[in-house]
């Protein structure tokens, strides 16, 4: 029952975003043709390209691109796993946006570290760009676009290593925020009154994340021609 309504709920919203914004789809969106099933799910597989238009923010200060939010409340809040997800729905209606909305995550990186989001700084997010990236390059063949982008991603893997792995060679979230997962019950309980410490936890999840980091690193390194790169991030998601 409570799934329902939460089904219902992003059915309405997404139709009032057709309300609001009825010409936004363009021509080459995805379209879904129904031949069995009740009519609005076509329509709502079109809403979803109004909302997400609705979503992508032209560049104002600080940043120099375009950037995605996830939602209309969230006022330049770019959300690093977020971001990874949006960009493999934009690929379908449009690469070079697919793209761009990377940037900003880019440019906010510090010492490899690519935070959660441009408010939360201290803390960063399941590491899915290298997954997401390389996704858009089995459509467009960009490689110039790699060439740009590779050294924040080998500099986002290197800082993992460095601050999110434990000694026994498993990896460990920050806190339960950095996971997406922010009201798990292995992180705290219902009231969040009472938290486990994260630093003693092995991750399951993380290093899964870490295997798929290094296998699309791997690819891409290859794409690059790095082969010393590629072996090294091979040998890596073997050992985890």
């Amino acid at each position: 029952l409570v799934m329902n309504k939460k089904l219902i709920l992003v059915f309405i919203l997404l139709l009032l975003a057709s309300a609001i914004h009825p010409t936004d789809i363009s021509e080459n969106s995805p379209l879904l043709k129904i031949q069995q099933g009740p009519i609005y799910w076509s329509q709502s597989f079109s809403d979803v390209y109004r909302v997400l238009r609705m979503n992508l923010k032209d560049p104002e200060p600080p940043f120099v691109t375009r950037y995605v939010v996830p939602g209309p409340s969230f006022k330049k809040e770019i959300y690093l796993w977020d971001t990874a997800f949006i960009a493999q729905v934009w690929k379908w209606k449009d690469l070079e946006i697919a793209q761009e909305i990377f940037m900003p995550l880019f440019h906010s990186a510090k010492n490899g570290m690519i935070p959660h989001s441009i408010y939360q700084t201290k803390d960063s997010q399941p590491p899915l760009l290298s997954w997401s990236i390389l996704r858009i390059y089995e459509l467009n063949q960009d490689r110039d676009y790699l060439e740009k982008v590779y050294p924040y991603l080998k500099d986002y893997n290197a800082w993992l290593y460095r601050a999110r792995r434990m000694d026994n060679g498993l990896f460990f979230w920050d806190n339960r925020f950095e996971s997406g997962m922010d009201n798990s019950p292995r992180f705290t309980n219902r009231s969040a009154s009472k938290k486990i410490p994260m630093h003693k936890i092995s991750a399951i999840d993380l290093c899964s994340y870490m295997v798929v980091d290094n296998l699309s690193l791997s690819q891409i390194s290859e794409v690059l021609g790095k082969t010393e790169d590629a072996k090294e991030y091979r040998k890596n998601a073997e050992e985890l």
